[in-house]
């Protein structure tokens, strides 16, 4: 493990909570897409 603390979430900067936000956003729609329909998502199934 790297000897550098994490800053909690209360303590990050506004376009890192944004950025990270946005992320989750996408990853949560990508997941719902596979869920609901798996052949949109990818060529082989």
């Amino acid at each position: 493990m790297s000897g550098v603390a994490a800053l909690p979430f209360s303590a990050w900067p506004t376009g890192r909570k944004v950025a990270a936000g946005a992320v989750a956003v996408i990853g949560y729609a990508a997941l719902a897409c596979a869920a609901v329909y798996p052949p949109a998502c990818c060529s082989w199934c």
